[in-house]
């Protein structure tokens, strides 16, 4: 009978964020007693306690409340790295990564929208969701390739990476009906999402934390710096400064959509700690991301658009350009201007050069859990091959065809063409990185299906307010769904 009562409860909009709110601070306060233990043992099972108690929640947002359940799959995408660092300080000793089940736990908890397959699985068969379905196909073959390649575990273990992405994106998609739900928690999300990791960027950066400290000096990852203060390149809650400095302009770009000052504000903290993660191609996704809003943002939410930049650009430049700030990020801005100099560009071309021939003899593919290289159209075409590169590229294309070019979202619904732009921008940033996996990876999938779930969701609508209209049966208002 609690039971129910509490997944009744969940339901219920209005109660549904209080009381998911609830539910996680009571277990982080059990979690909290757990990592208060002295006892080595118990302090041991934190790994574990962690994974269960993201799963248990999941589960349960998922089958009371799906669009809470991508909100809170989202935070555990974004603090789990933290908690690992957390808990290896607790322990005082360095977990590594195959030994570290709180890393597992976003995959898991994203793993559960597989649910969604039996559920919706007819659905794929719809042209809506065809694109999707060559991708899962792709990443099928690319797993039975893996197999006798790279071995059983390895791959499986790689196939999470590949996998997650997808079934949020179709969790998304077979819940369109649920768009306006979607949209507010996503936003909710993203913009929390950069006020927490933009502050705590800043307090790693001045401050640097004793269990970051640790993690970097045993981590053996000698390219974000050194564990000094000011010596850092900010990676915040994440594990890195890539996947960090990704993550957050997304959530940067849809704080022009936020419905309150301090999540507009949130922007403050959340772009210097963007500059302090030196990451260039993140840089570089951000401008195509801002140019893609620009382009399709009508004339009244430009002129807001550009409003916006103007105040934050006076909060934020004049902290930019003095200081350490200054100092850290001036050298990396300029080496824009000398490309001939760049080693990691160097390095960059030498691997196109390189694989690009063994990609072009290598038609099967070496398959999943195989070599990742630092472009994701490499690693498709190298882990996929010809045939599966094929159908995940040309899944990936479509769906970003019809997001970009086929999909109306409504004249006033600037999150979808904010979460379009975001998607576009991480498309461009496949040259220098592997966005179409992991945590950047659900960003990218899961911001088209967004796009998509809008328009349908939007075109639903006209059809049906047309259909209730007086003048329904009149030429003018007849409304043919696509």
């Amino acid at each position: 009978m609690a039971l129910q009562t509490l997944f009744d409860t969940a339901r219920d909009d209005r109660r549904a964020s209080l009381l998911a709110g609830g539910v996680i601070l009571i277990s982080l306060c059990g979690f909290a007693l757990l990592f208060q233990s002295q006892h080595e043992e118990l302090l041991r099972l934190l790994n574990l306690a962690y994974l269960g108690l993201t799963v248990t929640i999941g589960f349960w947002l998922y089958l009371s409340n799906p669009a809470l359940y991508l909100g809170f799959a989202w935070w555990v995408w974004f603090l789990s790295p933290f908690v690992r660092r957390l808990i290896d300080y607790q322990i005082g000793t360095f977990t590594p990564p195959n030994q570290a089940f709180v890393l597992l736990a976003p995959f898991v908890v994203s793993g559960i929208a597989l649910f969604d397959l039996p559920r919706f699985g007819r659905e794929l068969r719809h042209s809506f969701f065809a694109p999707i379905a060559l991708c899962f196909i792709a990443v099928a073959y690319g797993f039975l390739v893996g197999l006798p390649t790279v071995g059983g575990f390895p791959a499986t273990v790689a196939l999470l990476s590949w996998l997650c992405p997808l079934l949020l994106s179709f969790h998304v998609m077979a819940h369109w009906r649920q768009y306006p739900r979607y949209r507010r928690v996503v936003r909710a999300t993203f913009i929390g999402g950069t006020l927490v990791m933009g502050v705590y960027g800043l307090i790693q950066f001045f401050v640097l934390p004793p269990w970051d400290a640790l993690w970097m000096e045993r981590s053996g990852m000698h390219s974000i710096g050194r564990a000094e203060p000011m010596e850092v390149r900010v990676f915040s809650t994440l594990s890195a400064p890539g996947p960090f400095a990704t993550i957050l302009w997304a959530g940067l770009l849809l704080v022009f959509d936020a419905r309150s000052t301090l999540g507009t504000l949130s922007a403050v903290p959340g772009y210097i700690a963007f500059l302090l993660s030196l990451v260039r191609s993140a840089w570089g996704g951000w401008m195509v991301g801002m140019s893609a809003l620009v382009w399709r943002f009508p004339g009244r939410l430009r002129t807001r658009l550009v409003a916006i930049m103007v105040v934050l650009g006076i909060l934020i430049v004049p902290i930019a350009i003095t200081g350490e700030i200054a100092e850290t990020t001036g050298a990396r801005l300029e080496s824009f201007s000398s490309l001939q100099d760049d080693h990691s560009l160097t390095e960059r071309q030498t691997m196109y050069q390189q694989v690009t021939g063994e990609v072009l003899f290598n038609p099967i593919g070496m398959g999943i859990g195989s070599a990742l290289y630092d472009s994701g159209f490499v690693t498709i075409l190298w882990q996929l091959g010809w045939f599966g590169g094929a159908l995940y590229l040309g899944g990936l294309l479509w769906l970003l065809y019809n997001a970009v070019f086929l999909a109306r979202p409504a004249p006033n619904d600037q999150f979808a063409l904010i979460v379009m732009a975001v998607a576009i921008g991480y498309f461009t940033m496949l040259l220098f990185g592997r966005e179409m996996i992991e945590e950047t990876g659900a960003v990218l999938w899961s911001f088209l299906a967004l796009v998509l779930a809008a328009h349908r969701h939007h075109q639903h609508q006209q059809a049906t307010e047309a259909a209730l209209s007086p003048d329904a049966s009149s030429p003018q208002h007849a409304y043919t769904a696509h």
